[in-house]
């Protein structure tokens, strides 16, 4: 390659770098460049999720994770559940969906696929969880709201 094509390509390559900067910076966006404002910013002090936990002899076990219930991952589970709670029968189906989930959960740990404790019940929260930059606290909630909760018949609260 010669001397001349060298920095012709060296050139574009810190203008491309030079704009992308230059827009992250100044928070600006000129095609094709952009300061991806989508992430750059925090929407709010605290983050709002639902969780489903599992209740079992030694407590409470977060069902996050595709080992625990297979191919549902967490974020559709949320939306899932979301979705659900917005219905008109919405404590039947969220009811129902907690069954299904332990039946899943004590399926899978029959079959081996996960270590799992056995389940005595199924408990689904709403979680708040106050922001840390470092997120040093991801497992601490702020708070926990319980919206529905199963147990096995012999462990009724």
């Amino acid at each position: 390659m010669g001397r001349q094509r060298v920095l012709l390509v060296n050139c574009i390559i810190v203008f491309i770098i030079s704009a992308s900067i230059f827009d992250i910076v100044t928070d600006r966006e000129h095609w094709p460049f952009s300061p991806y404002a989508m992430y750059s910013n925090i929407q709010g002090r605290n983050f709002k999720w639902i969780r489903l936990f599992g209740v079992t002899q030694q407590g409470e076990i977060p069902l996050a994770g595709i080992q625990f219930l297979s191919s549902f991952d967490e974020p559709r589970l949320v939306t899932a559940f979301r979705s659900m709670k917005k219905r008109p029968n919405n404590h039947q189906l969220l009811n129902k969906a907690l069954h299904y989930y332990r039946d899943r959960y004590e399926a899978l740990r029959l079959s081996r696929t996960h270590t799992g404790p056995p389940l005595q019940g199924v408990r689904f929260y709403d979680i708040t969880l106050d922001l840390d930059a470092w997120v040093q606290n991801r497992n601490q909630p702020t708070s926990m709201r319980l919206l529905d909760q199963i147990m096995l018949p012999d462990q009724k609260d």
